[in-house]
């Protein structure tokens, strides 16, 4: 197991949405969600620097929540870097909506 992988808690931010999910990275696989989004894909660590591509798609209708990138589903691109507190924090795009800038910051739960 590499020091990156384990269960975060993800927090997410456009100008526009502020949300929480969950993430699991093991073995180079990044699985998780929220209340309405399931995303997953690949992750790779090299020194300090991540990279997370991940297929964000929507698995339920809840009451007024809305898609972030206003789309069923998107490619989410995110580099980043290891932080103190076993936090990793990074920013990304989609290239489904390329004009909504995203920040992340995963906060690790467990191992």
């Amino acid at each position: 197991m590499t020091a990156i992988e384990g269960f975060y808690r993800a927090e997410f931010m456009t100008p526009e949405h502020h949300g929480f999910g969950v993430l699991a990275i093991a073995n180079g696989t990044a699985r998780g969600g929220d209340s309405i989004m399931s995303y997953v894909g690949s992750c790779d660590c090299s020194g300090g620097d991540v990279t997370l591509d991940l297929e964000v798609c929507r698995h339920s209708h809840l009451g007024n929540l809305q898609p972030i990138f206003k789309t069923d589903c998107c490619t989410l691109c995110i580099t980043g870097k290891q932080i103190e507190g076993g936090r990793i924090a990074g920013t990304g795009h989609s290239p489904e909506a390329p004009d909504i800038p995203f920040k992340l910051i995963l906060t690790k739960l467990r191992d």
